[in-house]
């Protein structure tokens, strides 16, 4: 973990914030379980769990914040082809701020051009240079010429906690489930993550990578909800797996 000597400003002050918020929830609970009665520990058990929601997200309103200026300059000098999109949010809370359809990322293509946030769709395309080309030639013999995918915006809940918002809501995640090769070959990670040959070794090599790329990298080792592709996010919290 970065040190704070390390961390953005806006980093820093988003985790203090937190800290203090979340400090004083923890209060609130105390003095509610020690002195109020059945009824009223049940109140104070909601109020704290709707304000841990709207406190993430702040949190993450502020992690997500950067100058889109500079984004949008950084995938013009890259080897992407994506578009701008206007920003919207809805009434749930979801909402895509600095947001792009991405088509192609070097030379792979990102079927059905997924809305992505300049930031996902930056890391995507490094990803696809860095990582993606040099472990499809290594392992494969061939180079990626296509994504699959399973989507990115999706203005829903963490499945496993439903008070909080998905990246997906944010389109700030993509879900990845296959690629496609130069040569035509197919790679889909519900087939071939347990496969003992080129195409298993690829997929395990890039699911290692992404954890260093990504906040948060699921296979289909995390758990049974992944067992068909690779959740990658530029969320709030970090999760290899």
């Amino acid at each position: 973990m970065a040190s704070e000597e390390n961390e953005t400003p806006r980093g820093v002050r988003s985790r203090r914030r937190l800290i203090v918020v979340l400090f004083g929830a923890l209060v609130f609970i105390a003095a509610a379980v020690l002195v109020a009665p059945a009824d009223w520990r049940m109140r104070a058990r909601t109020v704290v769990g709707e304000l841990a929601r709207d406190v993430l997200k702040v949190v993450q309103q502020d992690v997500m914040a950067e100058d889109p200026a500079q984004c949008f300059a950084d995938l013009d000098r890259m080897d992407v082809a994506f578009r701008r999109m206007a920003d919207f949010e809805t009434t749930e809370g979801c909402g895509v701020a600095a947001g792009v359809r991405m088509s192609r990322a070097g030379a792979a293509r990102l079927a059905d051009a997924p809305l992505l946030t300049c930031g996902m769709a930056r890391a995507m395309a490094a990803f696809e240079q860095d990582v993606l080309q040099p472990a499809a030639v290594e392992h494969l013999g061939a180079r990626v010429a296509r994504v699959r995918h399973l989507g990115s915006y999706n203005c829903r809940p963490v499945r496993r906690a439903k008070r909080f918002l998905s990246q997906h809501a944010y389109a700030n995640a993509l879900d990845v489930s296959g690629f496609v090769l130069s040569d035509g070959r197919t790679v889909s990670v519900a087939k071939d993550w347990d496969a003992n040959d080129g195409k298993g070794a690829f997929l395990r090599s890039v699911a290692r990578a992404a954890c260093s790329r990504f906040r948060v990298a699921l296979s289909p080792d995390a758990d049974a909800l992944h067992w068909n592709h690779f959740h990658w996010d530029l969320g709030l919290f970090r999760k290899c797996r």
